[in-house]
C-alpha cells in the first residue's frame, strides 16, 4: 500500500526578498472613509468579437454594488494586523510566461511510504483502525465499561488481533496530536478559566480535506441578482472592508496583491478588492485608475472602477525588478509607501486565503436527563463552503464551552483568537492545488437564538422599552399603544450602531460614580434598551464602592465628595483598561458590525415564535368550541407525500398542545390551512395562509432574482403583520419576534437565503456535544470536552483522506483506509461523513379539496398498537369521489420546481383587502378598550378584596364577642346549677322523678326553630370561606 506525501516548502519564506525591501512596513491602502461619493465605472471585458461582454443592464446593476459603501479613501500606512486574504481559481498559464521567474510553480510530488509502514497507516492494524472508529463515533458514544465489554466480546468470539482496552487508549493517546493540538487555555477578565479549540485549526483541516476543499469559494461573487451562497450577499460584495478580504489572486502564474501598482493593457491600475462576476466566474478587480501626469503617477482615489483581471500584464515585483515603477506625485505618495504588500514577505510564493466563518453560541445542558446543567457553548461553520455542504452536520466544528464563564467572556476569547489569526497567519495545506497556503478567519455573521443575540449586542430583550437589537424600534407602553407607536412596530426603525451602543454604556458607567444613581441607571438602561453584562458588573462594583466610601465618610467626615468621585473615577479607568464592555462591539477591524451581523434567525423567530403563537391562539379557539378532536382527525388524514414528514403525530400535538417542538411547528406551517379551513374565523385562517407562504419563502435555498424575491417577501411580511394585528392586537406590542420579521429582507440581501443563517444544524449538533459531556468525569468539563472534539475531528479528518504535516512533509492515510470509508456506509454514518444520495427533482404534495362539495365524511378504522390492530377505533376522513385536488404550495421541499412549473398568475399573492391605517386604528382602539377593562377589573378586584377583608374582620370580631358571651353565660349557668348546702338541706320543692315516656321531639324542634329565627342565615353566598368564593359572589352581584 502507498500513502501520498508532499515535499516541504520551508524555503518559501526566503523567496522574493530581493525586491521586498520595505515589506512589513505597511498594509495595502484602506479606502473606507472616502468623503467623495461618486458612481463607480466598470470596464467590461471584450468578447471574441470585440464587443463588451456585459449588457447595459448588467453594467448598471454591477455598478451599484460599489457605490457609497465602497467609495473609500486611502488612509496612511496601517499595521500588518489589519490585513486579510483570500484565493481564487487559477487561470490557464500563458505560454509566454512559462519561463518567468515570477511564475508560481512550486508543487509537492507524491512519494512512496517508508518501508515498514502499516497498510492501515496511521493505524498499526486493521483491528486498531476499526476499534478507534467504533469508539469515537459522534452519535454512538461508549463508556469505559462498554468499551471493555465490546473488545472482550470480539476477542472471545474469535476476532483477530483485537486490541485490549489499554492498548486502544494508548494508541489513541499517541495519535491525539497527530494533527497538532489546537486546544488553548484562556483566562477571562473575571478570572474564569476555559479551554477553546483554535478556529483556524479547524479551517486548516477543511483546506486539507478533499471532501470539503472542492466545495469552497474564497471571493465575493456577483451572479446577476441570483443568490444561493453567502458570498453572493451584500456583506461580502460591498460591506466587508478591503483590508479583510482577499489580498491576492493568481493570474497567468503571477500573484497580484491589492494595493500594488499593476500594469494593464490600457494603462496603470491600483486594485483594492477582487470579485467574481457571472455564471462563468470571471475575475474582476475593483480599484482606482492611475493616470500619468507631469509630476508623476496620480491615483484617482475619488472614483472606483472595476476592470477584468484578464487585462493585467505585469505585477509589482516584476516592475520593481526591472526598475519600471514610475514616480508618484505628492498627492498619491501615500499609496506608493504601501507597496509592496507586506504579506508578500510573510507568505513568499504561498497563496493567502481569508475564510469567512459563521459563529453560533447557545446555552445547552450537559445532561441527558431533565436536570439542567448549563454550558455556554460555541460552534462554527466554514462559510467558504457551499450551502449544500454547509448545512450538513459534517461541517460543524466545536470551538469552546464553559460552565463558569459567561457569553461576554467567551466572546472575548473568540475575538482574541480571530485577531491573532490575522497577525499570525496559519500554515495549511491546499489538497486541491497540492500546495502550502496561509489562512486567516473573519466572522461573517453570528447565528443564535434571540436572547443570545441580544446578549452579544448588549441589548435588553425583555422588559425594555427599546427591545430590538437591530434598530431603535419601541418606546414606552403608552407610545407603543398609540397609532404612531403601533405603526412604528410594523416597520424598521433607525439602525443601531456599535459606536452608539458603546457611548451609551460609557454614559451608564460614568453615572455610576455619582451618588444616588442606582435607580436612574436602571431606568436609563431600560429606556435605551441597553444591557451589557460586563458593564453591569462594573456598574454594580462602582455603586457598591461609592456607597461604602460615603457611609465611611459620614462617620469619619475626612473626605470631600470630590475626593470620593476622583477615587471612583480612578477605579473606573482601571476597569476600562481590563475590559468593561462587550468585546464584540468593537470588531470593525475584522469587518464585523454586531447589530447588522446578528440576523433574525428563522428557527426561533418563525417556527418557535410566530407559528407557535398562532398555534396557541388556534387551540384556544377550538377548545372553546370543542373542535380539537375534529382538528386531530383532519391532521391525521392529510397526505404527507413530498413534505419530508414521516409521521405528523396528530394525537400528541392535539393532546399536549403546549409541548410541541420545532418539527411539529414546521409540519403545522405546511398543513394547517387544510385542516382548519372551516373551524376558525376568516381572519385567523388568513393569518395561517400568510404564515405558510412566508415560511416557504424563508426556506428557499436558491433565489433566482433577489429584487423580485425581496419585493414578494416584503408584501407577505406586511400583510402577515396586519393579519396578526387583526387577530390579536396586543401580540404585536408584547411579542418582539413579530417586529423582528421586518428586518428579514435586509438580512437576506446581506447574507443570502435565510436558510444560510438558520441554527437547525447547530441545534442538532447539541446531541454530539452532550455525548461528550455525559461520558466525561465532569471535573474539567471545558478542557475534557474540547479534547474530546479534538479526537473526533482527528478521526474524521484522517478517514476523509485529509492531509496533515509530518515533519517537513504533508501525508495522509493509506489507500486502504480511504477506500474502506468510501465502501462502508455504516462507518460513514458513525463518523458523520456525507453519504451520496440519489438525485430526485421533487415530489409534489396534493390535498383533497374537502371544502367545495362538503361530501367528505368520517369513518372509523381500527387503532393500531404494538404493530397490530386492536378493538379500539379512531376516526379518519373518508374523502368523496370528487377528483378535485389542491396543489400544496406551502410545502418546504421542491417548491422551487413547483413555482417554475406554474404560471405567475397562480403564484401571485392577492393582497389583503384592508387599509393598513384602518387596521392600526382599530387595533389601537381595542388595546385602549382592553386597558380600560383591565383597569376596571383591577379596581373591582381591589374593592372586592377590601370588602372581603371587612367581612372577615367583622365575622372575626362578632365570633370573638359571641364566644365571650357564651363563656360568660356558661359560667353563670354552671354557678347557678351547683347545689349549695342550704339549697340541699332546706328546699321544699319536690324532686322530679325520671320519666319513662319518650321526649316530645316536635316540641324540641319547634323550640329550636323559634330560636333560630333571630340568628343570621348561614349560606354559602352570605358566608364565603375563601377570597375566590367571595370574588365569584361579588361578580354575580355586580
Amino acid at each position: 500500500m502507498q500513502k501520498d506525501k508532499k515535499k516541504g516548502a520551508s524555503e518559501l519564506d526566503e523567496v522574493a526578498k530581493s525586491f521586498f525591501p520595505s515589506a512589513c512596513q505597511s498594509l495595502a491602502p484602506d479606502v473606507s472613509d472616502n468623503p467623495h461619493i461618486v458612481p463607480i465605472s466598470i470596464e467590461p471585458e471584450p468578447d471574441a468579437n470585440g464587443n463588451d461582454s456585459m449588457r447595459t443592464g448588467e453594467l448598471e446593476t454591477f455598478q451599484d454594488l460599489f457605490m457609497a459603501a465602497h467609495e473609500q479613501q486611502a488612509p496612511p500606512e496601517t499595521s500588518l494586523d489589519e490585513e486579510s486574504s483570500e484565493d481564487t481559481d487559477t487561470d490557464s498559464t500563458s505560454s509566454s510566461d512559462a519561463g518567468s521567474s515570477y511564475t508560481y510553480g512550486l508543487r509537492f510530488d507524491q512519494y512512496n511510504p517508508k518501508s515498514g509502514r502499516s497498510d492501515y497507516f496511521p493505524w498499526t492494524s486493521l483491528s486498531m483502525f476499526l476499534a478507534d472508529q467504533l469508539m469515537n463515533s459522534r452519535r454512538l458514544k461508549f463508556t469505559r465499561r462498554q468499551m471493555r465489554a465490546v473488545l472482550a466480546y470480539a476477542r472471545e468470539t474469535g476476532g483477530r488481533d483485537i486490541p485490549s482496552y489499554k492498548a486502544l487508549r494508548k494508541a489513541q493517546a499517541k495519535m491525539r496530536n497527530i494533527l497538532g493540538n489546537p486546544t488553548a487555555r484562556k483566562v477571562s477578565c473575571l478570572g474564569n478559566v476555559f479551554y477553546m479549540n483554535r478556529i483556524t485549526g479547524g479551517l486548516a483541516q477543511d483546506m486539507a480535506n478533499p471532501l470539503l476543499r472542492k466545495h469552497m469559494s474564497f471571493y465575493p461573487h456577483y451572479n446577476n441578482n441570483r443568490m444561493s451562497q453567502i458570498w453572493h450577499g451584500g456583506k461580502l460584495l460591498k460591506d466587508v472592508p478591503d483590508r479583510v478580504l482577499t489580498p491576492m489572486i493568481r493570474h497567468n502564474n503571477r500573484i497580484y496583491y491589492v494595493g500594488e501598482l499593476v500594469e494593464r493593457t490600457q494603462g496603470w491600475f491600483l486594485p483594492l478588492r477582487w470579485i467574481l462576476y457571472g455564471k462563468e466566474r470571471k475575475m474582476y478587480a475593483a480599484g482606482h485608475i492611475v493616470k500619468e501626469t507631469q509630476n508623476g503617477l496620480h491615483v484617482c482615489s475619488n472614483r472606483r472602477i472595476t476592470v477584468p483581471v484578464s487585462s493585467f500584464l505585469r505585477s509589482f515585483p516584476e516592475l520593481s525588478e526591472e526598475n519600471a515603477v514610475p514616480l508618484f506625485n505628492d498627492e498619491s505618495q501615500r499609496f506608493r509607501t504601501s507597496m509592496p504588500h507586506p504579506l508578500r514577505a510573510v507568505a513568499g510564493l504561498r497563496p493567502v486565503y481569508s475564510l469567512p466563518i459563521i459563529l453560533f453560541m447557545d446555552d445547552v445542558s450537559g445532561n441527558e436527563t431533565n436536570m439542567w446543567s448549563k454550558h455556554i457553548s460555541c460552534y462554527i461553520s466554514n462559510a467558504a463552503l457551499t450551502r449544500e455542504v454547509l448545512n450538513a452536520e459534517y461541517s460543524v466544528r466545536f470551538v469552546l464551552t464553559s460552565k463558569h464563564a459567561g457569553p461576554s467572556e467567551l466572546l472575548q476569547g473568540i475575538r482574541e483568537d480571530l485577531e491573532d489569526s490575522f497577525q499570525n497567519p496559519v500554515i495549511a495545506y491546499d489538497c486541491e492545488n497540492q500546495e502550502e497556503i496561509l489562512i486567516r478567519g473573519y466572522p461573517a455573521l453570528s447565528a443564535a437564538d434571540n436572547p443570545m443575540q441580544a446578549e452579544q449586542c448588549s441589548c435588553q430583550l425583555q422588559n425594555a422599552n427599546y427591545f430590538c437589537r437591530t434598530c431603535g424600534a419601541g418606546g414606552s407602553a403608552e407610545f407603543k399603544q398609540s397609532e404612531i407607536g403601533y405603526e412604528s412596530l410594523l416597520k424598521p426603525g433607525e439602525k443601531r450602531t456599535p459606536c452608539q451602543t458603546q457611548e451609551r454604556i460609557n454614559a451608564l458607567l460614568e453615572m455610576s460614580i455619582y451618588p444616588g444613581q442606582k435607580t436612574r441607571i436602571k431606568e436609563q438602561a431600560r429606556d435605551w434598551g441597553i444591557r451589557d453584562s460586563r458593564g453591569q458588573l462594573v456598574i454594580e462594583k462602582m455603586l457598591d464602592m461609592g456607597q461604602k466610601l460615603r457611609e465611611e465618610n459620614n462617620r469619619v467626615n475626612r473626605r470631600s465628595e470630590g475626593d470620593i468621585i476622583a477615587s471612583l473615577k480612578a477605579e473606573l479607568d482601571f476597569a476600562r483598561q481590563q475590559g468593561s464592555m462587550n468585546s464584540f462591539l468593537d470588531m470593525k477591524e475584522l469587518g464585523f458590525n454586531v447589530h447588522e451581523d446578528t440576523p433574525t434567525e428563522i428557527l426561533h423567530t418563525i417556527l418557535l415564535g410566530v407559528v407557535k403563537y398562532f398555534w396557541g391562539q388556534t387551540v384556544f379557539v377550538l377548545t372553546k368550541t370543542h373542535q380539537m378532536s375534529t382538528l386531530e382527525t383532519r391532521l391525521g388524514s392529510l397526505s404527507l407525500s413530498g413534505l419530508n414528514i414521516n409521521s405528523i403525530s396528530e394525537r400528541y400535538m392535539c393532546q399536549y398542545t403546549g409541548s410541541l417542538v420545532g418539527k411539529h411547528f414546521k409540519n403545522l406551517a405546511q398543513l394547517m390551512p387544510f385542516a382548519c379551513y372551516d373551524l376558525v374565523e376568516p381572519n385567523l385562517l388568513e393569518a395561517w395562509l400568510l404564515l405558510g407562504r412566508l415560511t416557504v419563502l424563508l426556506w428557499f435555498t436558491e433565489i433566482d432574482d433577489i429584487d423580485v424575491y425581496i419585493a414578494e417577501i416584503q408584501v407577505i411580511i406586511n400583510d402577515f403583520l396586519l393579519a396578526a394585528a387583526r387577530c390579536s392586537p396586543s401580540i404585536i406590542v408584547l411579542k418582539p419576534k413579530f417586529h423582528f420579521l421586518v428586518h428579514l429582507p435586509m438580512y437576506i440581501q446581506r447574507f443570502g437565503p435565510a436558510i444560510l443563517f438558520s441554527t437547525e444544524r447547530f441545534e442538532s449538533f447539541h446531541g454530539v456535544f452532550r455525548a461528550g459531556s455525559v461520558h466525561s468525569n465532569r471535573r474539567a468539563p471545558s478542557r475534557d470536552i474540547a479534547e474530546y472534539f479534538v479526537g473526533l475531528d482527528r478521526l474524521k479528518h484522517i478517514c476523509s483522506g485529509g492531509y496533515w504535516r509530518e515533519g517537513s512533509s504533508w501525508v495522509r492515510a493509506s489507500s486502504f483506509v480511504r477506500e474502506f470509508m468510501t465502501k462502508r456506509n455504516e462507518f460513514q454514518t458513525l463518523l458523520g461523513l456525507p453519504v451520496n444520495l440519489q438525485e430526485i427533482i421533487c415530489i409534489v404534495n396534493l390535498q383533497h379539496d374537502c371544502s367545495v362539495e362538503g361530501k367528505c365524511t368520517l369513518r372509523s378504522v381500527a387503532e393500531r398498537q404494538e404493530r397490530e390492530d386492536t378493538n379500539r377505533t379512531r376516526h379518519v376522513v373518508q374523502h368523496s369521489d370528487s377528483q378535485r385536488y389542491i396543489l400544496n404550495t406551502q410545502g418546504l421541499h421542491g417548491i422551487k420546481h413547483i413555482r417554475s412549473a406554474l404560471p405567475p398568475s397562480l403564484l401571485e399573492w392577492r393582497r389583503l383587502q384592508v387599509e393598513p391605517g384602518t387596521v392600526i386604528r382599530e387595533a389601537v382602539q381595542k388595546l385602549a378598550s382592553a386597558a380600560v377593562n383591565k383597569a376596571l377589573q383591577a379596581e373591582a378586584r381591589k374593592t372586592a378584596k377590601e370588602s372581603f377583608r371587612s367581612v372577615v374582620e367583622s365575622r372575626t370580631t362578632a365570633g370573638t364577642e359571641s364566644e365571650l358571651d357564651q363563656r360568660s353565660t356558661k359560667r353563670k349557668r354552671t354557678k347557678s346549677s351547683k347545689p349549695t348546702p342550704s339549697s340541699v338541706n332546706h328546699t321544699d320543692a319536690p324532686v322530679p322523678t325520671p320519666s319513662l315516656q319518650p321526649v316530645n321531639r316536635t316540641a324540641v324542634a319547634s323550640a329550636e326553630s323559634s330560636t333560630s329565627r333571630i340568628q343570621p342565615e348561614s349560606t354559602v353566598d352570605s358566608a364565603p370561606t375563601s377570597y375566590s368564593d367571595f370574588w365569584a359572589q361579588f361578580r354575580r352581584a355586580s
